[in-house]
């Protein structure tokens, strides 16, 4: 009982186990530190046979895994092993002792050598991871290539793409303004044709007359003189004043303007025919026309216009002289006087139609030195909206019936000077009376007319006092006799009294100027009255009626 008590007797149990066992108790922290102490105590030399044994049984186990193939030990590890006291005994608690030996042994044993072993399976583990990851490399790069390669194709491809987007969009955008702005020039003259349409509607809404075109009276005037000018006008001169009463009286006359090209029609060979030109019920056709139109410098202080412009708002306006010799601008000739009156009165103008301006002059078209600069052009381009036409009035005014030499001079001049500025012309005014050929249809025979002709002239108008109207047709022209009105005193006898009327006071005024010039006298507002008396004596006497014969049938006091 007492040795049962014993401090000593309690240790000794501790490390020898369970009574009567004779095995330490290794459930214990006593009894593990026992095994440990006894392992420990092998000695050095079997601890290093020891591991030699399981250091090549480790690598026959690792070599064995990656063969796939079983080992066995070796008999010498084995014996080594017996040796060492790893195994003792053969009966079943020698078996067992032995193994809980070895198994406290092998712990300890792998604590030992584990560094080692694991060392070598890193090894190993290292070079074979070694070459799996350089291939691995290897591929990864080659893979890297080919998705940069596929990346950059495809970064391409988009761009082609986007930059046909682009162009399909400018394509588009292109089509689209171009498609806008044939809509705007198409809605405008869908605007001017429906106001014309309008203006038709209204002009037929009272009905229409057809008159043939070899019916249709021609007028033709000069240069207009301005009454403030530093000469007053002569016998056969017509003033600003007079033409505006002129062109009021035209329409109270019921006449109304139409273009000279309505009057005939051509066939495909080039061929002229006689056309018949629709008006307003109640209206009468009329062309006019101005000859010799030239806004030469010498004529500056001579009581004319000196040149047409543009105004601010666009319209067409004339230079002149005023009393004291400055310029200002206004209405002093044909072209800006009919231009106003139509306004007034817009039916003075059958379908947009105006008249006929024939140039001539060598130093200037227009008034304008340069035929072609941007001033007269805008000038040209105004008068040809508002329907004018343009024709030669010969370079020089002469009479067409001159010498072949001085005609083809005279012809080429004008085209040299005026050709460019206007474009193609069509139409010719021959002055002074004069004819390039006799009655007869003219022919390429005609050596005159197969130069006018190259030149591209269609429409030749001659002064004939023949008739008050007369129309010729034939292959590639057409011939039209018309009337150079130069007075209103003319005006009135070709409308009052006839073409005998017309023809005698256009005489006597044409001489009478003439007289005044070869007597050298004066032509200024203070000695009017000595050359014809006054201007009331003038419109009195030009307002009398003739008969046939040119007898005063009825005596006017006044006309105005």
């Amino acid at each position: 009982m007492a040795d049962e008590m014993n401090p000593r007797n309690e240790e000794q149990q501790r490390r020898n186990g369970p009574a009567g066992s004779g095995q330490p108790d290794t459930g214990s922290l006593q009894g593990f530190r026992t095994t440990r102490r006894r392992v420990n105590e092998v000695p050095e030399e079997d601890l290093a046979l020891q591991r030699d044994a399981f250091a090549e049984e480790a690598a026959e186990q690792a070599r064995a895994r990656r063969t796939g193939k079983r080992t066995s030990v070796k008999s010498g590890s084995r014996t080594r092993a017996k040796r060492s006291g790893q195994v003792k005994g053969t009966g079943t608690a020698g078996k067992k002792k032995s193994s809980r030996n070895q198994g406290g042994f092998l712990q300890s044993l792998g604590r030992l050598t584990g560094g080692k072993k694991s060392a070598t399976r890193k090894k190993t583990s290292d070079t074979k991871a070694s070459g799996q990851t350089g291939a691995a490399e290897d591929l990864r790069k080659t893979d890297r290539k080919a998705a940069r390669k596929a990346a950059l194709e495809a970064r391409h491809a988009r761009i082609r793409k986007l930059r046909v987007i682009l162009i399909i969009i400018g394509a588009l955008a292109a089509v689209l303004l171009i498609m806008t702005a044939v809509k705007a020039i198409h809605r405008r003259g869908s605007e001017a044709r429906a106001k014309r349409a309008e203006r038709k509607a209204a002009e037929s809404a009272a009905g229409t007359v057809a008159v043939t075109g070899k019916e249709v009276l021609h007028l033709s005037f000069p240069r207009l003189k301005m009454a403030t000018g530093s000469a007053a006008a002569a016998p056969d001169e017509m003033t600003v004043t007079e033409f505006n009463e002129l062109l009021a009286d035209l329409y109270g006359r019921g006449y109304v303007l139409v273009d000279i090209r309505s009057l005939t029609e051509k066939d495909d060979d080039g061929n002229y025919y006689i056309h018949e030109v629709e008006v307003p019920q109640g209206k009468t056709p009329l062309v006019i026309s101005q000859h010799g139109l030239s806004y030469a410098q010498e004529d500056k202080d001579r009581g004319y216009a000196t040149g047409i412009e543009l105004t601010d708002e666009g319209n067409l306006t004339n230079l002149y002289l005023d009393a004291n010799g400055g310029t200002r601008t206004g209405s002093c000739d044909v072209i800006t006087c009919v231009d106003d009156f139509i306004a007034e009165h817009p039916d003075f103008s059958y379908q947009d139609a105006r008249g006929v301006i024939a140039l001539t002059g060598e130093d200037s078209v227009l008034g304008y030195a340069d035929g072609t600069s941007a001033e007269c052009q805008n000038v040209i381009n105004k008068m040809f909206e508002e329907g004018w036409l343009f024709a030669s009035g010969t370079a020089g005014g002469i009479s067409y019936g001159s010498e072949m030499s001085l005609f083809e001079a005279d012809a080429k001049l004008w085209q040299d000077t005026f050709a460019e500025a206007v474009g193609p012309t069509e139409i010719i005014l021959l002055p002074d009376g004069a004819d390039i050929g006799n009655r007869s249809p003219y022919s390429t025979d005609n050596q005159k007319y197969k130069l006018l002709a190259e030149q591209g002239f269609h429409y030749y108008c001659i002064d004939d006092a023949s008739g008050m109207t007369w129309m010729q047709t034939g292959s590639g022209f057409v011939r039209q006799s018309m009337h150079e009105v130069d007075s209103y005193e003319q005006y009135l006898a070709l409308m009052d009294n006839g073409l005998d009327a017309f023809v005698n006071t256009r005489d006597t005024e044409r001489k009478a100027a003439e007289t005044n010039v070869s007597s050298g006298e004066e032509t200024d507002s203070s000695n009017t009255d000595n050359q014809t008396g006054t201007e009331e004596n003038k419109y009195q006497e030009a307002s009398d009626e003739y008969d046939e014969e040119g007898n005063l049938i009825v005596e006017h006091e006044s006309a105005i």
